[in-house]
């Protein structure tokens, strides 16, 4: 058993619309990515996307962040509590500030824990209805470390998020996370909520408006 805190990688973004990098979770390893620092190093603004993935192309349900704006100059510091598995990839692109922004992902690399942080649930709702984005399995005990809510559209959204331990259309009023969160266009929530959850324990989102991409990380022991 060994754990490492360390810079877990760096890149820098020399052209748009490219997914570059940032770090690769190890064979027979798992990271625990604390905070991105991604910086603008030129006097003209700038955006950036993140997701987490195993393919070159990142899926739609794997946006961290999507066109999130990076002021002229500006270092940004997103503190976001992403557990990566064997063979995850972060990764970062720009679709209008090329050879400008640097990004590196800081955190801890573990070895040989059956607990560590995970990827628990990625998906992309856009229907205004109750969607289960995960339940426990049966014989486990679940802890979420953290929910991440991305607007991938040019119009403010709103969350609904529940933890229950009913079916998605059977939510009691007290089991609400979140209820009528605004999400700027273009922004992010990353809840760092430590949630325990029992077996057969839901999260529930309901987008309210429109189109959401959501993210959960966190540990499963059975």
């Amino acid at each position: 058993m060994a754990i490492n805190n360390k810079r877990l990688g760096n890149t820098y973004l020399a052209a748009t619309n490219t997914w570059y990098t940032v770090c690769t979770c190890a064979t027979s390893k798992s990271n625990f990515v604390r905070s991105i620092v991604v910086n603008n190093i030129v006097d003209s603004p700038g955006d950036f996307s993140l997701a987490v993935t195993q393919t070159a192309t990142p899926e739609d349900s794997e946006y961290v962040t999507y066109q999130y704006d990076l002021d002229t100059t500006l270092t940004s510091v997103l503190k976001l509590g992403i557990g990566m598995s064997a063979g995850d990839m972060l990764k970062i692109k720009t679709d209008t500030d090329a050879g400008n922004i640097t990004a590196g992902a800081y955190g801890s690399e573990f070895d040989g824990i059956a607990e560590s942080v995970k990827e628990l649930a990625a998906t992309r709702i856009s229907a205004d209805i109750y969607t289960e984005i995960y339940r426990a399995p049966a014989g486990t005990k679940t802890t979420v470390s953290t929910i991440n809510i991305c607007n991938p559209t040019a119009s403010g959204q709103t969350i609904i998020l529940a933890h229950t331990t009913n079916a998605a259309t059977a939510i009691a009023s007290s089991e609400f996370l979140a209820y009528g969160q605004e999400i700027g266009a273009y922004g992010f929530i990353p809840y760092q909520f430590s949630i325990s959850m029992e077996a057969s324990e839901a999260i529930i989102a309901n987008p309210a408006t429109s189109d959401l991409v959501i993210m959960m990380w966190g540990s499963e022991v059975s």
